[in-house]
């Protein structure tokens, strides 16, 4: 009830999963539910992933991801360089989007290259990394594509936009 109040009334356009911080794992009943609701409400579910294996490993996002095909889901950290062989394996799924934060640039250029630009969104975790986080998508993208990273695909992923796809900012 709390998460329809949030979304409907207060205006919320997503919601995050911390499986070490919410002591649920995305492939459980609890998890899955999650996934249902998200779906139900229309808006993407973000689900940290890396520190906090297990449950925060990506392929317990695989349940999810699969169950519920329409929804989107983003891979918060992108499973971070330990996990990132996890983390190809939700490649196929289109429904599914990746915030590489702290993700070595390497690995950034690689998940760009299989999942495309329209699936990368920027994040800085926090703000002391806002730099780093910009010159490693600028090291690899430009054009429509950096656009679509640095902005784009979140104003359309979480319905920031106004009719023509922009920032009405």
């Amino acid at each position: 009830r709390e998460l329809t109040r949030c979304v409907r009334e207060l205006g919320f356009v997503g919601i995050k999963l911390t499986p070490i911080g919410h002591a649920c794992s995305p492939s459980s009943k609890d998890g899955l539910a999650l996934f249902a609701v998200a779906e139900e409400l229309g808006v993407p579910l973000m689900v940290h992933t890396g520190a906090g294996v297990p449950f925060s490993a990506p392929v317990q996002l695989i349940p999810g991801v699969e169950r519920h095909p329409q929804l989107p889901v983003i891979v918060a950290h992108a499973g971070g360089e330990l996990y990132m062989s996890e983390t190809m394996l939700l490649v196929r799924y289109p429904n599914v989007y990746f915030e590489p934060s702290w993700l070595g640039s390497q690995s950034t250029a690689h998940l760009l290259s299989a999942a495309g630009a329209e699936r990368i969104l920027l994040s800085s975790d926090h703000a002391s990394n806002l730099s780093t986080e910009l010159a490693k998508y600028r090291s690899m993208a430009a054009g429509p594509a950096l656009e679509r990273i640095v902005g784009l695909n979140a104003i359309e992923l979480f319905g920031l936009g106004g009719q023509d796809g922009r920032s009405n900012a």
